[in-house]
């Protein structure tokens, strides 16, 4: 089977590269994949920056793809894609009002299983 062309070739493309940034970014996904977890993301706002510029680039090439040329199912994954994309974005605009811990939820939790996995950091300061 050869690969999709037109617009479902342009939606696995647009799927790579977000699996690809997943990869190099996300430790969970990392440790779920067999790959070495060598650190965690940067939670600062300058990396927060980083991550919606991506979202909105991917939002771009998204909004290129004829979504009518494409199959029932590659229309709710370019539509999960955006939601996810959108959300991105519009949750950078409140990077100084979300608190990563908190009592019932923590990015740090799902660390948990990372943490044993990270180089030595050093002997200090």
């Amino acid at each position: 089977m050869g690969r999709p062309a037109g617009a479902s070739a342009e939606l696995a493309a647009l799927l790579d590269s977000a699996w690809v940034r997943d990869l190099e970014t996300n430790p969970v996904v990392r440790l779920r994949e067999g790959l070495d977890v060598e650190r965690l993301p940067a939670l600062g706002y300058e990396a927060a920056e980083e991550r919606a510029a991506f979202s909105r680039r991917q939002l771009d090439r998204a909004f290129a793809i004829d979504a009518a040329a494409l199959s029932a199912d590659e229309r709710v994954t370019l539509e999960t894609l955006v939601w996810q994309a959108e959300m991105a974005v519009e949750g950078h605009r409140y990077f100084w009002l979300r608190s990563v811990l908190t009592p019932y939820s923590s990015v740090l939790r799902s660390y948990s299983q990372v943490f044993p996995l990270l180089p030595p950091a050093g002997d200090g300061p």
